[in-house]
Parts: structure tokens; C-alpha cells; sequence
């Protein structure tokens, strides 16, 4: 007579096996502390995550280049409030050398100084620059403007400045014994003034827009961590189960084994 035994191996090893790979499984999440690490977990899941990934990134160097074109229009303007305080100077001692009570030497002292500050002028038009781009002597106005673009590749604003040195101004040749000097100085105050208020404007416009791409960043990345993170929680429950569930297994297979040999023994 043939004596047939199940084969505990045939029995509970197919079981123990998928028991280890969820159990594996639950151990990745808990050290990777994500849900999705590849697309055998969640293909669908894991395509969904890396657009929005890909969105992050691209809003984050969106951020990148607004907060740098805020640092351009604040070292221009920080450029113009120089040649503004040049300007303010200028009109002051044109103001002073039409008193009666100068002589021709007080009024050529007073000549040397603004032709001075009309060199000042010239020299911070060339020194204002941001990343080796002049700024203030016409090569970032019209149709050279800096533009910036956003996390969305547009372009959402540019910084645009006229040429504002001393000749654009119309004051590179002023003569303090000519009263119509004071309309040319005021004319180039108000140019100026105009310049920095278009600068403000556009710094402004990108700060609004850097806060609009932070604010998408956060909801992306909250998008993204209820995809692919894993719940801690859930996954200890799952390791713990996996290691409860591999233990009893392990158990069986030992008892399914002693019950064969005890048998094997009787029959002597």
C-alpha cells in the first residue's frame, strides 16, 4: 500500500512567498516613505506624480527667474535714484547761479560742478549693470528689453529702460547763465522720475506672480504627497499583519513537516 503525505512545500509555499513580497513591500514604503517606487505599484499613479513633479520644477525655476528679474529692476533703479540725486544737485546750483549777487567766478565754480555731476551721471549709466548687462545706457529698453519668462515659458514682463545718460537727458552741456537750463534739468527729473515709477511697476507685477507660483507649488506638492506618499501608519499595519501572517505560515510548514515524520516513524 502507497502512503501519500501532502507536500508542505506544495502547500504554503506559494502563500509564504506572496506573505514575503508584501511584507518587502511594506519595508520599502517604510524606508522610502513613499507609497509609489516604481510603476509595478502604481503605473498610472507613478505617470500622474511625475507630470506633477515635472510641473514643480518648472514653476520653481518660474520663481527663480522673477525673483531675478526683481533684482534687476531694483539695481536699475537703484541706478536712477543716483542720477536723480545728480539731477536734484543740478537744479539746486542752477537755481543758485541765477542770484544778482554771484561774479562770473562764483558762477564758474558752480559751472564745474555740474559739469561734474554731469560726468557722475555718465559714469553710473556705465557701472549699472546686472549680470554683465548694461542696464541704464539704452541697451535694455525697446526692442532690447530683459524679458522674463515664468514657470509657464511666457513671458510675463520686461524690464525697460530708456538710455539715461547725461546726453539723453539733455543735460551733458548745460550753461548755469542760461535760465532755460532749469527746464532741461526738470524735464530730465521727470524722465527719470517716470523710469523709476515703470521699474516699481514691473518689480511689483513679478512679485505678485512669484506668490501666484509659490501658491502653486504648494497645492502641486500636496497633489503629488497624497499620490505617491505612503501613510506611515498604514504601512507599520501592513508590516506588522505581513509578519504576523509569515510567522503562522512558517509555523504550519514546521507542524505539516513533524506530522510527516512522525507518521514515517510508525510505520517503522
Amino acid at each position: 500500500m502507497a502512503i501519500q503525505f501532502g507536500s508542505g512545500e506544495g502547500f504554503s509555499l506559494r502563500p509564504m512567498q506572496e506573505t514575503n513580497r508584501g511584507l518587502l513591500s511594506s519595508l520599502k514604503e517604510l524606508g522610502t516613505q513613499k507609497r509609489i517606487n516604481s510603476a509595478a505599484d502604481d503605473a498610472a499613479g507613478l505617470a500622474i506624480a511625475e507630470r506633477l513633479s515635472a510641473f514643480e520644477a518648472a514653476a520653481a525655476r518660474g520663481v527663480r527667474n522673477l525673483n531675478d528679474g526683481i533684482s534687476v529692476a531694483k539695481v536699475a533703479d537703484g541706478g536712477l535714484e543716483r542720477v536723480s540725486d545728480d539731477l536734484l544737485r543740478m537744479r539746486e546750483l542752477t537755481v543758485q547761479a541765477q542770484n544778482g549777487t554771484l561774479n562770473d567766478a562764483d558762477r564758474a565754480v558752480i559751472q564745474d560742478e555740474i559739469d561734474q555731476l554731469a560726468a557722475g551721471i555718465d559714469q553710473t549709466v556705465r557701472a549699472t549693470e546686472f549680470n554683465g548687462r548694461k542696464l541704464l545706457d539704452g541697451s535694455a529698453g525697446g526692442g532690447t528689453a530683459i524679458e522674463v519668462v515664468d514657470g509657464s515659458g511666457e513671458v510675463t514682463g520686461s524690464v525697460d529702460v530708456e538710455d539715461q545718460s547725461a546726453a539723453a537727458l539733455g543735460v551733458d552741456a548745460l550753461d548755469v547763465a542760461q535760465p532755460l537750463s532749469i527746464q532741461s534739468i526738470d524735464a530730465a527729473i521727470d524722465k527719470v522720475t517716470d523710469a523709476r515709477g515703470k521699474l516699481g511697476a514691473v518689480a511689483n507685477r513679478f512679485a505678485s506672480q512669484v506668490r501666484t507660483e509659490l501658491g502653486a507649488i504648494e497645492n502641486v506638492a500636496a497633489s503629488r504627497s497624497r499620490i505617491e506618499d505612503v501613510s506611515l501608519a498604514e504601512a507599520v499595519s501592513d508590516r506588522t499583519k505581513h509578519q504576523i501572517l509569515l510567522s503562522a505560515q512558517l509555523g504550519l510548514q514546521a507542524h505539516s513537516r513533524l506530522d510527516e515524520s512522525a507518521v514515517l516513524q510508525l510505520l517503522g
